[in-house]
């Protein structure tokens, strides 16, 4: 299931919608740098965490959609998704934006959270990385 979600934001990434209406609604979505990441530095076993991700807009024609998670054992992968419109009249802005998520851990070891900051010279994935213990409270 989660791979046939996956191949469906990819396609929705290289394609964008349009009603044909006279209004200008095209878009596409975009995968944005995190800046910094707020975590508990102790999560609790079935407790809700609150994360707090700071990320940066660099149009005044992207709006906040979610968050893009992935998997790996205890292993998670975030990144910030943003839709953006296709537009002449969009500016260029370097704005920095704050969403949260609750995050409710169900393994009493401990979690790696990787969260996406953008390429480097060799155009390979950044993440900010944050081991975080759980215990049983």
């Amino acid at each position: 299931m989660k791979k046939a979600w996956l191949i469906g934001f990819i396609a929705a990434m290289f394609f964008s919608c349009s009603l044909d209406d006279g209004i200008d609604n095209e878009f596409t979505y975009e995968i944005v740098p995190t800046v910094t990441v707020d975590i508990p530095d102790t999560l609790y076993l079935h407790q809700n965490a609150e994360i707090l991700v700071t990320y940066q807009r660099s149009s005044t024609c992207q709006a906040f959609v979610g968050f893009d998670y992935n998997k790996d054992e205890n292993n998670l992968y975030f990144a910030v998704i943003n839709s953006r419109v296709i537009r002449d009249d969009c500016e260029n802005i370097e704005e920095i934006k704050e969403e949260s998520f609750d995050f409710t851990p169900t393994r009493s070891d401990f979690y790696i959270f990787n969260f996406y900051t953008g390429t480097n010279e060799n155009n390979e994935n950044q993440y900010i990385t944050k081991q975080v213990p759980v215990m049983i409270e």
